[in-house]
């Protein structure tokens, strides 16, 4: 698993064009059905178990304090007096060749992973020569890192007992797969500088609502035309932390784009092209042949007609691009097709 910035996305089948191009879909995950169902107030006992289940975890408020306790009778006492000394003890102890074999089979204890192939991961880790974790199974010392860092922060006094802090830890397992990560919570405030690439960005929640609300504040201040140019992308502010991020990640601006007319041609085409990619969702999965390559992603996605419109002006969609007759007839259409009977667009 590659841990570069890239989210792991499941792709739901691989298809193919009618002029033979293949590619893959990427569908809606368990997930996003469950949002979308909420948003729609569609709640099933699972949904009600689940929810149960989360209060009662993040309201036990000696959860977290029996922890602290267990791992202070049964570890070593340990005295660090700041997150960097935290971050260094941590590296070295996880880190030392004669700790890898004890650390290896305690990960595959805790993440659930049966017995046979536990067995064959230390065998294979074995006959690799015995690595270091961090360039055997990177995904796993990250999450090995992640836990050693609140476990040894919490025997020692560094993180505090309240209930939610051990939900909040789950969110910088997610680290690894995204370039930028903001919050406001205390717990990553302290612990996600610790864990981040050297490529990748961390702002406080509040600073970036700030940067955009300035945002808002420059755009209000264009014209209607001028507005419509940064429907999907920031204004050119110097000072703006998102303007920054877009130039880094996206190459951004590319400013010859502004300006340059599409033809008719290049428009038919382009919609010739997008109905063929939805004709091939609907086809039958195909099996990629060895050596061959895809040469398109398309992503499945659910808006209702109250949903800001996929354009980009923060309307509804039915106030914007589409009316509510044409969306209302759109499902209608799909539900008769049969692809489904929720407002797909």
């Amino acid at each position: 698993m590659e841990i570069d910035g890239r989210p792991i996305v499941e792709i739901g089948k691989t298809v193919q064009t009618t002029d033979g191009r293949k590619g893959w879909v990427v569908g809606e995950t368990e997930e996003e059905k469950a949002i979308y169902n909420w948003r729609e107030g569609k709640f099933s006992q699972a949904d009600h178990d689940l929810s149960n289940l989360w209060r009662n975890t993040t309201t036990q408020e000696d959860l977290l304090i029996n922890l602290k306790k267990e791992l202070k009778e049964k570890g070593e006492k340990i005295k660090l007096a700041s997150f960097q000394e935290l971050d260094a003890f941590v590296n070295d102890a996880i880190d030392k060749p004669e700790n890898q074999q004890n650390l290896l089979i305690d990960l595959c204890k805790t993440s659930g992973i049966s017995v046979t192939i536990s067995y064959k991961t230390l065998v294979h880790w074995q006959r690799s020569g015995q690595p270091l974790l961090k360039d055997f199974v990177p995904y796993a010392y990250h999450v090995l890192r992640v836990n050693t860092l609140f476990h040894v922060g919490l025997q020692c006094e560094l993180i505090g007992t309240r209930p939610t802090n051990k939900v909040d830890l789950e969110y910088l397992y997610y680290l690894p797969f995204c370039q930028i990560f903001t919050s406001n919570d205390h717990l990553h405030l302290k612990l996600a500088p610790l864990l981040l690439r050297k490529d990748q960005y961390f702002i406080k929640g509040s600073d970036l609502k700030q940067d955009l609300k300035s945002i808002n504040e420059h755009l209000a201040g264009l014209s209607e035309d001028e507005r419509d140019k940064f429907k999907k992308s920031p204004p050119f502010k110097e000072d703006s932390f998102t303007y920054q991020m877009y130039k880094q990640y996206f190459d951004y601006p590319r400013r010859w784009e502004w300006d340059r007319k599409v033809s008719e041609k290049e428009t038919a085409e382009a919609v010739r092209m997008m109905k063929e990619f939805e004709k091939a969702n609907a086809e039958d999965a195909i099996q990629m042949q060895k050596g061959d390559s895809g040469s398109f992603f398309t992503r499945m996605t659910y808006m209702g007609k109250n949903d800001p419109c996929f354009c980009g002006s923060g309307k509804k969609i039915i106030d914007c691009c589409i009316t509510e007759e044409q969306f209302d007839k759109t499902v209608k259409d799909q539900a008769a097709a049969k692809q489904t009977p929720r407002n797909k667009i």
